[in-house]
């Protein structure tokens, strides 16, 4: 399985993988709009945290593709505990930078 990161999952990958891709997925915006006690913030005056918004075809956002085991998604792992204020998980197309192959990865959505 592929997850797609875009916002510190591209620089703090704190759990085990296979490969890491850097690449982008087409047709959304990166916007600090997610507010998040967990990673930053008290509940008085939440932090800013990167989600992704529709966008328009053209748009795209870069990131970093990992390829993990399945079980890194179970209740209770350490990535779904991190990734629990994304109420919506989709996949989509991720386009490779260095061969221009693609690939279905999971992306977090707020």
């Amino acid at each position: 399985m592929w997850i797609f990161g875009y916002g510190s999952l591209t620089w703090k990958a704190d759990f085990e993988y296979k490969r890491r891709v850097v690449g982008y997925i087409k047709g959304y915006c990166r916007r600090f709009w997610q507010a998040s006690v967990d990673h930053r913030g008290v509940p008085e005056k939440p932090g800013r945290v990167v989600t992704l918004v529709p966008g328009q075809e053209e748009d795209v956002v870069w990131g970093a593709a990992y390829e993990v085991d399945d079980s890194l998604l179970e209740e209770g792992s350490r990535l779904n505990v991190r990734e629990k204020t994304y109420q919506e998980r989709r996949e989509e197309l991720v386009y490779t930078a260095t061969d221009g192959h693609t690939l279905t990865a999971l992306v977090f959505l707020g």
